[in-house]
């Protein structure tokens, strides 16, 4: 009985250093790269076709946006109305004026995503200046990182 009681307190202590150690381990960060390549389709063959710089699209076209970097979360942000990185940055940096805070505030959002790509198309042509953020997260929330890449997109009108 004796005995049995030993290994209780043996396996007490066990669980008890196992417990504080693993409160000591720091939370690795994934380094945040905002790589990604667009692609469209192409009618002819029927698949998917990388486009270069300087990227130029029609409207409506369905685009393809597809991450080659790493992080945990990802968020595009078009360029076009309500999805504009420049506008919502000045936004935050209180140089939307006041009155116009609500509309800001509540539509103004990027398109958050988890997998390896999004879809999706202008509407309307003109100029456009495309933004992917990728953040992560380090040391349980302590440590904080964003990757940004712009690029500029001409949309053409359609046929």
């Amino acid at each position: 009985m004796e005995g049995l009681n030993k290994y209780k307190i043996l396996i007490f202590l066990f669980g008890i250093i196992l417990v504080f150690s693993a409160s000591c381990t720091k939370e690795e960060m994934v380094k945040p790269d905002a790589c990604f390549t667009l692609w469209i389709m192409n009618d002819e063959i029927k698949a998917l076709e990388i486009i270069n710089e300087p990227y130029t699209v029609t409207e409506g076209q369905v685009i393809t946006l597809k991450t080659c970097g790493d992080g945990e979360f990802f968020t595009l942000w078009p360029g076009n109305e309500f999805y504009d990185w420049n506008e919502y940055q000045a936004y935050l940096n209180g140089e939307i004026p006041s009155y116009i805070d609500d509309v800001y505030q509540n539509s103004n959002k990027g398109k958050p995503f988890i997998s390896e790509e999004i879809v999706f198309s202008y509407k309307d042509p003109g100029s456009y200046v495309l933004t992917l953020v990728v953040s992560s997260t380090g040391d349980f929330a302590e440590e904080y990182e964003q990757d940004i890449k712009q690029v500029n997109v001409d949309v053409l009108p359609g046929d």
